[in-house]
């Protein structure tokens, strides 16, 4: 009879070492899984304005009259600098412009017959 409880005791232990490893593995799955999931809701939640901006490092440019002042006195920049026989690539680190843009203010200036590069 101490035999037979001896051995139930040596199976419960054993028994219980495994249910407490595999607890431990359930645990580290299921943070890993909480991490995935808050990877996921962060791609898929859509960015704002800000958030966008925030994301890439800048600014959001302010909007209204101002902007479209800043923005001509830009194009004007750009074209100067063209025309002076600044490369694109020179004229957008000058300016903090994207070269995109750069490329796309000198190119309609070209097709519209003003003066570039």
């Amino acid at each position: 009879m101490d035999a037979l409880v001896v051995e139930m005791n040596h199976t419960t232990e054993r028994n219980i070492a495994l249910i407490e490893e595999r607890i431990v593995r359930l645990n580290k799955l299921l943070k890993d899984a909480d991490n995935r999931i808050v990877v996921l809701q962060r791609q898929q939640r859509p960015l704002s304005g800000t958030d966008a901006y925030d994301a890439l490092g800048r600014t959001p440019r302010p909007s209204g009259p101002k902007q479209e002042q800043a923005e001509h006195t830009v194009k004007e920049r750009v074209l100067e600098m063209a025309g002076e026989g600044f490369e694109h690539a020179v004229i957008a680190g000058k300016l903090g412009l994207p070269l995109g843009e750069v490329d796309l203010i000198v190119s309609l200036e070209s097709s519209r017959g003003g003066k570039s590069e």
